[in-house]
């Protein structure tokens, strides 16, 4: 009987020993399946990181083209406006209209440092590609 609840009781411990490895044994692999997951989420993320600075030259090229697309709008416009005026004079309702959206063009665009945000408004108002068009207005 004494043998018997002997290796009972050995039986019981071995058991519980095995349970406690396999507890522990599958808590290093979710550790592990935790640790790689977080690799290859850092990895994406660098890849990302290169990929979106590698586009930023092609980007502020872009950008200074199109900065520099509406400062000639500007200066267009700004050409058409003072011979508008020459031709129809200061006080016309065509060239105050005209004025009147200039401003509020440059105003939006003030507050729209570093983009070409507002250049549609420039745009409305540069003058037609056209010769015909030209010797329509004068």
């Amino acid at each position: 009987a004494r043998l018997e609840n002997s290796e009972r009781a050995v039986a019981i411990q071995r058991a519980q020993l095995e349970s406690k490895l396999k507890v522990n044994l599958e808590r290093q692999s979710r550790i592990e399946r935790l640790r790689e997951q977080h690799e290859a989420e850092r990895i994406v993320a660098e890849m990302e990181v290169q990929e979106a600075e590698s586009m930023l030259p092609q980007l502020e090229a872009e950008e200074m083209v199109c900065l520099q697309r509406l400062q000639n709008s500007r200066i267009v416009t700004q050409s058409v406006l003072e011979e508008l005026e020459t031709s129809l004079g200061k006080q016309s309702a065509v060239t105050s209209l005209l004025r009147s959206k200039q401003r509020a063009g440059d105003h939006l665009n003030g507050m729209s440092v570093g983009s070409a945000g507002g250049g549609a408004l420039a745009e409305e108002i540069s003058p037609p590609a056209s010769p015909q068009a030209e010797d329509h207005l004068g």
